[in-house]
Protein backbone atom coordinates (compact mmCIF):
# COMPACT_ATOMS: atom_id res chain seq x y z
CA UNK A 1 0.00 0.00 0.00
CA UNK A 2 2.78 2.03 1.04
CA UNK A 3 4.56 1.97 -2.95
CA UNK A 4 1.24 2.86 -4.42
CA UNK A 5 1.06 6.22 -2.60
CA UNK A 6 4.75 7.09 -3.57
CA UNK A 7 4.47 6.53 -6.82
CA UNK A 8 1.04 8.38 -7.34
CA UNK A 9 2.70 11.22 -5.47
CA UNK A 10 5.82 11.27 -8.12
CA UNK A 11 2.87 11.19 -11.28
CA UNK A 12 1.30 14.48 -9.66
CA UNK A 13 4.48 15.95 -9.26
CA UNK A 14 5.42 15.81 -13.22
CA UNK A 15 2.04 16.88 -13.89
CA UNK A 16 1.88 20.07 -12.18
CA UNK A 17 5.91 20.48 -13.72
CA UNK A 18 4.41 20.10 -16.94
CA UNK A 19 0.99 22.62 -16.71
CA UNK A 20 0.73 25.49 -19.05
CA UNK A 21 0.06 27.86 -16.01
CA UNK A 22 3.98 28.84 -17.06
CA UNK A 23 4.53 29.29 -20.58
CA UNK A 24 7.86 29.55 -21.69
CA UNK A 25 8.11 33.56 -23.57
CA UNK A 26 10.24 33.05 -27.06
CA UNK A 27 12.90 35.41 -28.24
CA UNK A 28 12.87 37.46 -31.33
CA UNK A 29 16.92 36.75 -32.00
CA UNK A 30 17.92 40.13 -34.61
CA UNK A 31 20.62 38.53 -36.55
CA UNK A 32 23.12 40.98 -37.42
CA UNK A 33 23.20 41.51 -40.97
CA UNK A 34 27.07 40.12 -42.63
CA UNK A 35 28.22 41.29 -46.38
CA UNK A 36 30.84 39.91 -47.97
CA UNK A 37 32.31 43.17 -48.59
CA UNK A 38 32.10 45.71 -46.39
CA UNK A 39 32.64 49.71 -46.05
CA UNK A 40 34.19 50.65 -49.66
CA UNK A 41 35.00 47.99 -52.68
CA UNK A 42 37.45 49.16 -55.08
CA UNK A 43 37.28 47.90 -58.47
CA UNK A 44 38.51 48.18 -61.98
CA UNK A 45 35.59 46.63 -63.83
CA UNK A 46 32.61 47.22 -64.87
CA UNK A 47 30.71 44.08 -62.94
CA UNK A 48 30.85 43.45 -59.17
CA UNK A 49 29.28 40.77 -57.21
CA UNK A 50 29.30 40.48 -53.16
CA UNK A 51 27.46 37.85 -50.91
CA UNK A 52 25.22 38.04 -48.00
CA UNK A 53 27.03 36.29 -44.78
CA UNK A 54 24.43 36.85 -42.74
CA UNK A 55 21.01 38.12 -41.79
CA UNK A 56 17.24 37.53 -41.45
CA UNK A 57 16.15 36.74 -44.87
CA UNK A 58 13.52 38.53 -47.26
CA UNK A 59 16.32 40.65 -48.70
CA UNK A 60 16.14 43.28 -50.55
CA UNK A 61 18.55 45.86 -52.84
CA UNK A 62 18.67 49.07 -54.10
CA UNK A 63 21.09 52.01 -55.16
CA UNK A 64 21.98 55.29 -54.53
CA UNK A 65 21.39 56.55 -57.84
CA UNK A 66 19.71 54.21 -60.56
CA UNK A 67 21.03 55.94 -63.43
CA UNK A 68 24.27 54.89 -61.99
CA UNK A 69 23.51 51.58 -61.42
CA UNK A 70 22.03 48.45 -61.61
CA UNK A 71 21.95 45.50 -58.78
CA UNK A 72 20.12 42.17 -58.80
CA UNK A 73 19.95 39.85 -56.22
CA UNK A 74 20.43 36.21 -56.84
CA UNK A 75 19.69 34.07 -53.76
CA UNK A 76 22.27 35.08 -51.85
CA UNK A 77 24.23 36.82 -53.97
CA UNK A 78 24.11 41.09 -55.42
CA UNK A 79 25.19 41.14 -58.51
CA UNK A 80 25.80 44.92 -59.27
CA UNK A 81 26.50 46.12 -62.93
CA UNK A 82 28.22 49.86 -62.67
CA UNK A 83 27.13 52.55 -65.10
CA UNK A 84 28.62 54.80 -63.80
CA UNK A 85 32.21 54.87 -61.80
CA UNK A 86 30.68 55.19 -58.00
CA UNK A 87 27.88 54.09 -56.21
CA UNK A 88 26.25 53.13 -52.91
CA UNK A 89 24.58 50.06 -52.86
CA UNK A 90 22.46 48.89 -50.10
CA UNK A 91 20.95 45.14 -48.42
CA UNK A 92 18.13 45.52 -46.24
CA UNK A 93 16.41 42.67 -44.31
CA UNK A 94 12.88 41.57 -43.00
CA UNK A 95 14.42 42.70 -39.45
CA UNK A 96 15.08 45.71 -40.44
CA UNK A 97 18.97 45.64 -40.30
CA UNK A 98 20.85 47.39 -43.52
CA UNK A 99 24.15 47.28 -44.55
CA UNK A 100 25.76 49.87 -47.40
CA UNK A 101 28.50 48.97 -49.69
CA UNK A 102 30.43 51.98 -51.61
CA UNK A 103 31.72 50.42 -55.10
CA UNK A 104 34.51 52.37 -56.77
CA UNK A 105 35.46 51.41 -60.28
CA UNK A 106 38.50 52.49 -62.16
CA UNK A 107 37.27 51.01 -65.16
CA UNK A 108 38.31 53.11 -67.90
CA UNK A 109 34.89 52.58 -70.01
CA UNK A 110 33.79 54.54 -67.18
CA UNK A 111 35.69 57.21 -66.43
CA UNK A 112 35.03 60.04 -69.40
CA UNK A 113 33.77 64.15 -69.27
CA UNK A 114 30.67 64.36 -66.99
CA UNK A 115 29.32 66.58 -70.61
CA UNK A 116 30.87 67.30 -74.28
CA UNK A 117 29.98 70.35 -75.90
CA UNK A 118 29.87 70.78 -79.58
CA UNK A 119 30.31 74.84 -80.69
CA UNK A 120 29.62 75.49 -84.03
CA UNK A 121 28.48 77.81 -86.37
CA UNK A 122 24.71 77.87 -88.11
CA UNK A 123 23.67 75.75 -90.91
CA UNK A 124 26.55 73.39 -90.69
CA UNK A 125 27.13 69.68 -90.39
CA UNK A 126 30.12 67.81 -88.08
CA UNK A 127 30.54 64.28 -87.52
CA UNK A 128 32.45 63.08 -85.09
CA UNK A 129 34.03 59.43 -84.46
CA UNK A 130 36.10 60.27 -80.79
CA UNK A 131 32.90 59.92 -78.79
CA UNK A 132 34.66 56.47 -76.67
CA UNK A 133 33.05 56.23 -73.49
CA UNK A 134 30.94 53.20 -72.29
CA UNK A 135 30.72 49.84 -74.41
CA UNK A 136 29.89 51.39 -77.32
CA UNK A 137 26.02 50.63 -79.65
CA UNK A 138 25.20 54.26 -78.59
CA UNK A 139 21.63 56.34 -79.10
CA UNK A 140 20.65 59.41 -78.25
CA UNK A 141 17.84 61.05 -77.19
CA UNK A 142 17.17 64.94 -77.23
CA UNK A 143 16.07 66.71 -73.94
CA UNK A 144 15.38 70.45 -75.16
CA UNK A 145 16.10 72.77 -77.72
CA UNK A 146 15.80 73.26 -81.58
CA UNK A 147 19.04 74.98 -82.96
CA UNK A 148 20.75 71.13 -83.82
CA UNK A 149 19.53 67.88 -84.71
CA UNK A 150 22.15 64.86 -83.75
CA UNK A 151 21.81 61.34 -85.05
CA UNK A 152 23.98 58.50 -84.49
CA UNK A 153 24.86 56.00 -87.19
CA UNK A 154 25.59 52.25 -87.15
CA UNK A 155 29.46 53.33 -87.02
CA UNK A 156 28.45 54.96 -83.86
CA UNK A 157 29.79 58.31 -85.67
CA UNK A 158 27.91 61.51 -83.93
CA UNK A 159 26.25 63.59 -86.83
CA UNK A 160 25.59 66.74 -85.90
CA UNK A 161 23.13 69.35 -88.05
CA UNK A 162 23.27 72.89 -86.81
CA UNK A 163 19.63 75.04 -87.68
CA UNK A 164 19.46 78.53 -88.24
CA UNK A 165 17.48 79.48 -84.81
CA UNK A 166 20.74 79.34 -82.91
CA UNK A 167 20.56 78.85 -79.03
CA UNK A 168 21.77 75.57 -77.50
CA UNK A 169 20.14 72.10 -77.65
CA UNK A 170 20.22 69.53 -75.19
CA UNK A 171 20.93 65.66 -75.90
CA UNK A 172 21.89 62.17 -73.93
CA UNK A 173 24.19 60.01 -75.60
CA UNK A 174 23.57 56.59 -73.99
CA UNK A 175 25.64 53.26 -74.75
CA UNK A 176 24.71 49.31 -74.87
CA UNK A 177 24.73 49.01 -71.41
CA UNK A 178 22.99 51.93 -69.99
CA UNK A 179 26.20 54.57 -69.24
CA UNK A 180 25.31 57.91 -70.27
CA UNK A 181 26.57 61.11 -71.10
CA UNK A 182 25.31 64.74 -70.89
CA UNK A 183 25.82 66.15 -74.64
CA UNK A 184 24.77 69.53 -76.23
CA UNK A 185 25.39 71.94 -78.95
CA UNK A 186 25.98 75.46 -79.19
CA UNK A 187 24.93 76.88 -82.65
CA UNK A 188 26.76 80.86 -82.46
CA UNK A 189 25.04 82.78 -84.38
CA UNK A 190 27.28 85.59 -86.71
CA UNK A 191 26.44 88.91 -87.72
CA UNK A 192 27.40 91.67 -89.53
CA UNK A 193 27.48 95.24 -88.48
CA UNK A 194 27.47 96.99 -91.31
CA UNK A 195 25.60 101.00 -90.10
CA UNK A 196 25.14 101.97 -86.84
CA UNK A 197 22.00 100.08 -85.84
CA UNK A 198 21.56 96.35 -85.83
CA UNK A 199 18.52 94.57 -84.91
CA UNK A 200 19.23 90.95 -83.17
CA UNK A 201 16.29 88.55 -82.48
CA UNK A 202 18.01 86.35 -79.85
CA UNK A 203 17.00 83.22 -78.40
CA UNK A 204 18.05 81.57 -74.66
CA UNK A 205 21.19 79.95 -74.71
CA UNK A 206 21.93 81.74 -78.00
CA UNK A 207 25.53 82.46 -78.57
CA UNK A 208 26.43 85.42 -80.80
CA UNK A 209 29.27 87.10 -82.85
CA UNK A 210 29.53 90.41 -84.53
CA UNK A 211 31.78 91.31 -87.25
CA UNK A 212 31.42 95.10 -87.38
CA UNK A 213 32.32 96.77 -90.61
CA UNK A 214 31.19 100.33 -89.80
CA UNK A 215 32.71 103.26 -87.94
CA UNK A 216 36.49 103.83 -87.63
CA UNK A 217 36.89 101.48 -84.79
CA UNK A 218 37.74 101.78 -80.90
CA UNK A 219 34.55 100.12 -79.97
CA UNK A 220 33.16 99.86 -76.33
CA UNK A 221 30.37 97.45 -75.10
CA UNK A 222 27.88 99.07 -72.91
CA UNK A 223 25.04 96.60 -71.77
CA UNK A 224 21.14 98.38 -70.26
CA UNK A 225 18.93 97.07 -68.06
CA UNK A 226 16.89 95.69 -71.10
CA UNK A 227 19.56 93.67 -71.90
CA UNK A 228 20.21 95.28 -75.33
CA UNK A 229 23.45 96.25 -76.72
CA UNK A 230 24.58 99.14 -78.05
CA UNK A 231 27.81 100.22 -79.98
Amino acid sequence: MKKFMFFLFVSCFLAACGSDDDPIEEVDIVKELVLSAQGVAHIDDVEYEFEILDGNGDYTVSVSDEEKAIATLDGNKVKVSMLFSTVDVTVCDKKGQSATLYISSSAPSLNFPSKYTVIMHKERTLKLDDITFGAGGYTVTKLKGTSADVIINKNDIVEITSKAEGGRSYFKIIDKRGTWMDFSVDVISKYELTSNQLDIKAVNDETITITIKWGEGGWKLSEYPSSSFFL
